[in-house]
């Protein structure tokens, strides 16, 4: 029985924290980058940050209110980021009806775990938590890049 306890602990530490494939944000940050990105916006995350060249400005919004004052202030593209839903900011419908330009998947951003992490925050309950990150866990893709200002 303990040995059997065991097993199945192993592996829902496996199934939850160990078995994520590398992340994607390296390959949006070299797709910016081959685009000639100066300007990058990201809804909520940061998770894409950390990949960008220095010279790149970047910025992250929590309203696509604010689409507009970056495009004035000459940002290239802005990253739909799927850490939006994660701390349940839902202020980016008309930017996701937009095809975007690239998009990957990102499986760490559909994990019950992140999202029951951050469900203190959200004012979710635990129910409402685990429905909403079913809804996201359909998406097929959790980055998606669009063009922001004119090229």
């Amino acid at each position: 029985m303990l040995l059997a306890a065991l097993a199945l602990n192993g592996y829902r530490l496996w199934q939850h924290i160990y078995r994520y494939p590398p992340s994607h944000y390296p390959a949006v940050a070299a797709w910016l980058r081959a685009h000639g990105a100066q300007r990058v916006a990201s809804t909520v995350g940061l998770g894409l940050a950390p990949y960008l060249s220095k010279e790149v400005q970047f910025t992250s919004i929590t309203n696509e209110r604010q689409l507009g004052a970056l495009r004035r202030q000459g940002y290239d593209y802005v990253v739909l980021d799927a850490y939006w839903q994660v701390a349940h900011v839902a202020q980016f419908d008309s930017l996701r009806r937009q095809p975007p330009l690239a998009a990957w998947p990102e499986t760490r951003l559909t994990e019950p775990l992140l999202f029951l992490e951050h469900s203190e925050f959200t004012g979710l309950n635990y129910n409402q938590t685990l429905d909403w990150q079913r809804e996201a866990a359909q998406d097929s893709a959790q980055l998606r890049v669009y063009r922001l200002g004119p090229r």
